[in-house]
């Protein structure tokens, strides 16, 4: 009667150890995969994104988005001014 339930045993362990050895399916490396591109807001700071003109207004540097209205680049505004409402 030991002998059966130390088969019985071994049996079970070995087959939890064999269960877990199974190789996973392959994937690809995340180095070699194209960026994903971020669409939620970040934050940056103010002279990174724009400039300050001559004449005192301000320019942003690159196209930016301001409360859903997008601004192109070198597109002059004053301190002051409202951006969707």
């Amino acid at each position: 009667m030991k002998n059966l339930f130390l088969i019985i045993i071994l049996a079970i362990v070995s087959n939890c150890a064999f269960g877990q050895a199974k190789t996973k399916a392959k994937t690809t490396d995340t180095a070699q995969r194209a960026p994903a591109t971020v669409s939620t807001a970040f934050r940056a700071k103010f002279d990174d994104v724009f400039k300050r003109n001559n004449d005192g207004s301000f320019s942003p540097i690159k196209p930016v988005q301001i409360n859903g209205i997008v601004m192109g680049s070198d597109v002059p505004f004053n301190s002051g001014t409202t951006f969707g409402g």
